[in-house]
């Protein structure tokens, strides 16, 4: 699939498509993280700017 609002890559212990709630928004996990971040999850952001303004936090998410 392309990159869209609602896209996340998950570690590689999460299927594609599972489900990623994050502060109340739900993601889909449709790309994966390297190996070196097993614990990490990346938010597509549509710009730059927006992705650098969320920076790296430590949050808690919910699989569906």
């Amino acid at each position: 699939t392309h990159v869209h609002d609602g896209t996340i890559a998950c570690p590689l212990r999460y299927a594609f498509g599972t489900q990623v709630v994050i502060e109340g928004k739900t993601y889909v996990c449709e790309d994966r993280m390297s190996q070196k971040f097993p614990d990490r999850f990346d938010i597509w952001m549509a710009d730059k700017d927006a992705s650098e303004a969320w920076g790296i936090r430590t949050m808690q998410i919910t699989i569906k």
